[in-house]
């Protein structure tokens, strides 16, 4: 009887452990984090620091919407954070949105070539791959006779809006050869299983795969060049809220601008903003 009971007692403490554990798991503290692809890769990267540091926390951080998507859902209160690859506009401003840049991206030309045969694009050939004057690897550096698939990106992506800043000639191509991607995640992707295809992506989500990472105009995206502001393609990558952030929202925040997190944006080939 008593060996009984002392089963029953140790069962039912068992049962009381396993559903406060099931509750503390099931009502932990969740925040989505929604917006463009361009920082989406390293958010995600942060967020499972910021976890491991929280078990009683998740941060979401989906599939891209753009920064006007996360804006938007921002506005209507279905996302805590919204990440954003450009600033605020006036009327975002007007609405009461707060607004801090975390880290600057380089934007960074990729090919995917099965050996280093080219490590070093120029304004002119960029200019040049763009109005179809030059459609084979064969016709820059040692490469083999190979078509050149180009990567394109829409019109108002923020990647190509930094091209556009820094290569106004751009604009006067009516017909850009290649074809046009609609997110930096397919944009990789597509670069990254395809050989011989080219385009560019902000440095921080070149994280894995096939892609080579090329000079531009003779230099490259290291930190240092970002700093100095001798390499001219870049990204700024902002987080906007509405009013005070409070919970998991606030620490999140702090941590996203604290040390642990710069060390993150380092490693992937971002530059942490200063510290204001």
């Amino acid at each position: 009887m008593k060996f009984a009971a002392f089963f029953f007692l140790r069962s039912l403490l068992l049962g009381c452990l396993l559903i406060a554990s099931y509750s503390s798991f099931a009502f932990a503290d969740t925040i989505t984090v929604s917006g463009t692809g361009d920082s989406q890769h390293l958010l995600r990267q942060i967020a499972q620091a910021f976890e491991h540091n929280n078990p009683q926390s998740k941060i979401l951080v989906p599939n891209s919407v753009g920064s006007g998507g996360g804006i938007k859902l921002l506005q209507a209160d279905r996302t805590e954070l919204a990440r954003i690859a450009r600033p605020l506009k006036p009327k975002e401003q007007a609405e009461g949105l707060k607004y801090r840049t975390f880290a600057y991206a380089p934007v960074v030309f990729v090919a995917n070539l099965p050996e280093q045969c080219f490590e070093d694009i120029s304004t002119e050939n960029f200019l040049a791959i763009l109005r179809g004057e030059i459609n084979n690897w064969s016709q820059l550096g040692n490469c083999p006779d190979n078509k050149i698939y180009i990567a394109n990106r829409e019109e108002g992506d923020s990647s190509k809006s930094v091209l556009e800043r820094v290569i106004p000639q751009i604009n006067e191509i009516a017909n850009p050869a290649g074809r046009t991607i609609y997110s930096t995640p397919e944009a990789y992707d597509t670069l990254n299983r395809y050989p011989y295809s080219f385009g560019y992506l902000p440095k921080s989500q070149v994280h894995k795969g096939n892609l080579t990472m090329l000079k531009f105009d003779g230099t490259e995206a290291t930190n240092s060049n970002v700093q100095q502001g001798s390499y001219p393609l870049v990204v700024p990558l902002g987080i906007v809220w509405k009013g005070t952030p409070t919970g998991t929202t606030k620490a999140f925040l702090d941590f996203l601008f604290g040390e642990e997190a710069k060390a993150i944006m380092v490693k992937l080939g971002a530059v942490p903003a200063a510290d204001k």
